[in-house]
C-alpha cells in the first residue's frame, strides 16, 4: 500500500521555498517532490482501482489534493494552539 513520503508533520514545519503552485503546502516542496507526491497519489489510486478514464481520473486526483490541503490548514491550525 502507497503511502506520502513527507507527511504533513513534517510540512507544517517547513519553509515556503516557492510560490508558483496554489496550495501553501505544495509550495513548500521541491520540483522532485512534487513529481514524488504526484506519484504516490497515482500510485494509491492505481491500488484503489480507480478508472483512468476522465473525468473520474481528473477528479479523484484533484479531490486527493484538496484533501491534503484541508488536512494541512487543520493540523497547522492546530500545530500553533
Amino acid at each position: 500500500m502507497t503511502q506520502y513520503t513527507i507527511l504533513l508533520p513534517e510540512l507544517i514545519t517547513r519553509q515556503i521555498i516557492r510560490e508558483d503552485q496554489i496550495h501553501e503546502w505544495m509550495n513548500k516542496l521541491t520540483d522532485d517532490e512534487l513529481i514524488q507526491r504526484d506519484q504516490e497519489i497515482y500510485a494509491m489510486m492505481e491500488e484503489s482501482g480507480v478508472s483512468k478514464t476522465y473525468p473520474e481520473w481528473n477528479t479523484i486526483y484533484m479531490s486527493m489534493l484538496i484533501d491534503t490541503d484541508v488536512y494541512y490548514n487543520i493540523f497547522k491550525k492546530n500545530w500553533a494552539l
